[in-house]
């Protein structure tokens, strides 16, 4: 059954990158024919808007490169290690005020520390784990819960949110409802000033950073690439062993707050 499971998993991959591979072949093939045609054949030709199409066709293939490649790497399944040497940087705030009309000033110290997944939680408690950015839309809606339950729990378990690449940059794919207009990270300074724009979005929604902390994930996407988090995900971790984590690209707090309180009661029984 094992064997067979792996065989279906193996052409479900293959299946995946041959028509990520198909569909860029026929949108090359129309970029082609649209340089080849003179220009007044192709008014006769080609119907209106047939270049606007074709374009959102090339964010169709980008869009699906990215899910071929999160889905081609390994991800982890519950019950399975972590590995104990995922690298993130945890970012340090050093002070952080809110003034009377609501606005946030956030003070952030030059340096982050470089740590690994499994040192962000203490032996014996819960870690949830929490990945994305700021232009996921679910991502952000979840953030006000995410940061109920930190404050509710903080003495039960521990939470970190880490900041992968981008879902929506406004130099890629872009989405409407996304707030923020940040560009794809192609250095690590560039990603921790996007993810400065999370920090803000936590501290407007109340949170505690010693409760609720915000590491980021380096250029090489390692966080994101095993939690098979692009363009975000919720987990629940016990001792660099996965107990749960959410279907990809959910972030439903409801499920993961249900499955956390069931985790606390087996640890301490009223």
């Amino acid at each position: 059954a094992r064997t067979r499971c792996r065989r279906l998993a193996r052409m479900q991959r293959q299946l995946a990158w041959f028509g990520v591979l198909a569909h860029v072949i026929a949108t090359s093939l129309m970029l082609v024919v649209l340089d080849v045609l003179p220009r007044g054949l192709r008014r006769h030709v080609l119907p209106v808007g047939f270049r606007g199409k074709l374009f959102k066709g090339l964010k169709t293939t980008a869009a699906l490169w990215r899910t071929a490649a999160c889905s081609l790497r390994p991800t982890l399944r519950a019950e399975t290690p972590v590995p104990p040497d995922l690298p993130v940087l945890l970012e340090q705030v050093q002070e952080a005020s809110t003034s009377s009309t609501g606005n946030v000033s956030v003070h952030v110290r030059g340096l982050a520390q470089e740590t690994t997944l499994s040192e962000l939680g203490s032996s014996g408690r819960p870690l949830v784990v929490a990945l994305g950015s700021c232009t996921h839309p679910p991502f952000l809606a979840a953030l006000p819960s995410l940061v109920a339950l930190s404050a509710r729990l903080a003495e039960r378990a521990d939470f970190v949110a880490i900041y992968v690449e981008e879902a929506h940059p406004c130099d890629g794919w872009r989405h409407d409802g996304v707030r923020h207009l940040v560009a794809q990270h192609t250095s690590l300074d560039e990603r921790r000033r996007a993810a400065a724009k999370l920090r803000t979005e936590l501290l407007c929604c109340g949170a505690n950073l010693s409760q609720l902390r915000l590491a980021v994930d380096l250029m090489g996407n390692a966080a994101a690439l095993a939690f098979g988090a692009l363009p975000a995900r919720l987990a629940l971790l016990l001792d660099s062993h996965l107990v749960w984590l959410s279907p990809r690209e959910s972030t439903d707090v409801n499920a993961l707050e249900a499955r956390l309180e069931e985790t606390l009661r087996q640890l301490w029984p009223v």
